[in-house]
Formats: C-alpha cells, structure tokens, sequence
C-alpha cells in the first residue's frame, strides 16, 4: 500500500505501507504575436458655429444636433435659444437673436477640415436661420497596426506546439532515478494553464507574445522500500543462493486505487516482475577480506562454506608461501557462477 501521508514505511502493517513521493515541474513556453490588422485612427475637426434667429418666433436648437457643409455632418456640442428677430422676415441681427456653438465632426478625418462657410441644420427650413463658421480645423487620419483575433490563435496555436509532455516525463523519470526513487508511470500528468497573452484585441502594437505555463507532476516510491520487500518474497525461492537482481527495474507499477473505507492508503501497488537472478552473490572485495592472511587449508574450508559456493580452489605462488597476502594488489580472484537462475 501507499501512503501520501507517511513519512517512513510502516513494515508492521499487512501488507506493508510505503510513503508515496510526489515530483513536480513546471515549464513556461512563449511564443511571438505578429498583429497583422489595420484600424483607421484620427481626429475630429471642430470650429464654432454662429447661429442668427431669422423667424418672429423663438428658436431652440437642442445639443448634438446635426449641420451639414458639402455633403459632410458635424453636431453642436451644447443647446442654443434664440429670441424671436424682430426684424423677421429679414434677418437682421439684435441681441438674443445670434449665438456661438461649438460643432464637431461625427466622423475624424482631414476632409473635415472646411474653410468659412454657412451650413444647414437639421430639421430647420431655409429661410428661418444663418449658420455661418470661420472654418472647422484639426481633422486628421491613419492607419495603424492592431491585434487581430487570428494573430492571437496562431500564437497559441505555436506555443501549444512546443509542448513536449514526453520529454518532460522522461526528465522527471530520471531525476526520480538519481534520487533513488522508482517512477510509477501511470501516475504523470501534464495539466496546462489557460494561454495568457501579453496583448488584446484591438491593441495598437505591432507584437506582443502568448505564454503557456505546463504543471508536471509524477509520484514514485523508494527504491530501498521495493527492494526489502522484493528480496523478502524471493529469498525462499533462492535456496542457498542469494537474489542479485531483484528484477525491479524492468517491472511493470500498476496502481489501484483501494475500495472506499477499506483502507487508509492512496493507493494499492501491484508489482509484476517479471525476471529476477539468484546466484552467489559474492563480490571480490569480500572475499577478500574473509580469506586475507589465511592459511590455504583455513582460507579454502571458509569459502566452501559460503551459501552456494559447491566448489573453491587456491594457487599460492611461490610454492614455499602458504598464506595468503594481506596485501589485495597481490591476489587475483575469479568467480565463476554457474547458477543461471532466474
């Protein structure tokens, strides 16, 4: 069984209960907005309007009404009120019969721009008013370099493609393998956050960049953990012999995940090995040390007495010496298993 909550093994439980390790990574990927759409900026052209009442009755010109020049429309930025001309119908000018008002164009653009002239207002009949203007300046307009919705999609689109799950996978595999920790495959994932953009829609830049950030995470166990318990189920197996590979490492992991309320664990650890060797299970270093300024006769009777050892033989050169070195640059070993098990 595993455990997340564990931080040492619990040999006493049956089965036993391991920790379970969790590994994490994270990866930032960018990739470069090339903004490829056109918006047509500008400014307004602007002036004063100079209205005259030319009817015998009052005249009221509410705000953001429209006048027109040359086929061209502005508005008045304010209300105008206009006392009755008593000159009517001429048109003479007396007080509280002609006022100023500040008139915009409803669109930007040079063409805006317009000399002295008289205009129409809407809704007004010829005859019952003067709209005269000195001109209207400060009308402008060009193009500019904007965001557009596709040069977004293909920035995502690039960055989702540098995506390399399987190599990061393998990094995370084999940092958890120089830690001595085993890997358990079936437990990677890959969750990627939503792809952030450094630019919107519509934003007067010529490029920007989209970033997509990758959250890796695998778990795996203690290598020293397996191998106690590995050993433990095949030692019987091995008779005189010893297990010296434990067939760890080209197992198979399967998790299972335990039913509700029989367990404490995270999860249940199924470990299918498939190959493991038994054999002597010596090493040169420790016979070595078992048989160093011993007498032939002794040092023999100790190595046949080793688990698995049916058969030793000394050559001591030259023939007059009858201990064996205690100095190992003098002594050759050679072991030959011939146990082949499996």
């Amino acid at each position: 069984e595993l455990s997340a909550e564990l931080q040492q093994p619990d040999w006493d439980s049956q089965p036993a209960v391991l920790p379970l390790e969790t590994r994490r990574s994270q990866e930032t990927l960018t990739a470069a907005i090339t903004a490829t759409g056109q918006r047509s900026i500008g400014n307004y052209a602007s002036g004063n309007l100079t209205i005259v009442n030319c009817q015998s009755s009052s005249l009221q010109i509410p705000n953001q009404t429209v006048v027109r020049r040359n086929g061209l429309s502005f508005v008045t930025l304010g209300a105008v009120d206009l006392d009755p001309n008593p000159s009517s119908p001429g048109c003479d000018v007396f007080e509280g019969t002609s006022r100023s008002v500040r008139v915009r164009a409803t669109q930007f653009g040079s063409s805006y721009n317009q000399p002295r002239g008289s205009y129409e207002i809407n809704g007004l009949e010829d005859g019952t008013y003067k709209a005269n203007s000195l001109g209207m300046t400060g009308g402008s307009q060009r193009l500019v370099t904007v965001v557009n919705q596709s040069d977004i999609d293909e920035a995502v689109e690039a960055v989702d493609g540098q995506r390399d799950d399987e190599s990061a996978a393998d990094s995370l595999r084999q940092q958890l393998i120089a830690d001595g920790l085993q890997p358990l495959e079936t437990t990677f994932e890959a969750v990627a956050q939503k792809p952030q953009s450094t630019v919107e829609i519509g934003d007067e830049v010529s490029s920007g960049q989209v970033r997509l950030v990758i959250n890796y995470r695998v778990s795996a166990v203690d290598r020293e953990y397996l191998d106690r318990l590995a050993r433990a189920e095949l030692a019987p197996r091995a008779g005189n012999l010893v297990v010296v590979d434990n067939g760890l490492d080209d197992a198979s992991y399967r998790l299972i995940e335990p039913a509700a309320g029989s367990s404490s664990a995270d999860y249940l650890l199924e470990v299918a090995i498939f190959e493991a060797k038994i054999g002597l299970g010596l090493d040169q270093a420790m016979i070595f040390d078992l048989i160093k300024g011993q007498p032939r006769k002794e040092a023999l009777a100790d190595l046949r007495r080793l688990p698995g050892v049916v058969g030793a033989e000394i050559e001591i050169t030259p023939f007059w010496r009858s201990n064996i070195p205690t100095d190992s640059a003098r002594v050759e070993i050679t072991i030959e298993d011939n146990s082949g098990g499996s």
